[in-house]
């Protein structure tokens, strides 16, 4: 006589699905960043790059401007002029109210490289560890 061995069920979960799920969202969160647009008005280089989108959490937005003014989008100094102190100041404010939340740069496209980089520094010496710079578009050619 021969026995049959019973199988036991197994009650795991194949989590392999969910994280490649997880994975594709994480990519599109993270080429999707936010863009507002407030603040001066700059001419922004063309560069080819995706658009970014909405997120919940408001970027900070540094503008610099082709007289190298310093601005910001948000808190109570915006839209006016500020030094490395203010600046320093305000990224400090915002980093504590959203920590996650990006910090972008926008240059005019005439300024120099000299400008963009002092600007950099001081976001660096504030706290700001990540920043982007933003650009616009390139034209399509058809």
């Amino acid at each position: 006589m021969k026995r049959r061995r019973k199988q036991r069920l197994s009650s795991e979960i194949n989590v392999v699905p969910y994280l490649d799920v997880l994975l594709v969202l994480l990519v599109i969160f993270m080429i999707s960043a936010p863009v507002l647009q407030q603040g001066q008005q700059v001419e922004l280089p063309q560069a080819q790059s995706n658009e970014l989108s909405e997120e919940d959490s408001p970027p900070l937005l540094v503008t610099i401007n082709l007289q190298g003014q310093t601005t910001i989008n948000q808190g109570p100094n915006a839209g006016k002029p500020l030094n490395q102190q203010q600046l320093s100041q305000a990224v400090a404010q915002f980093r504590q109210q959203s920590p996650e939340a990006p910090i972008y740069v926008q240059g005019d496209r005439q300024l120099t490289y000299q400008a963009l980089m002092t600007v950099m520094t001081w976001l660096q010496q504030a706290g700001a560890g990540q920043v982007g710079l933003l650009t616009t578009p390139e034209p399509s050619v058809p």
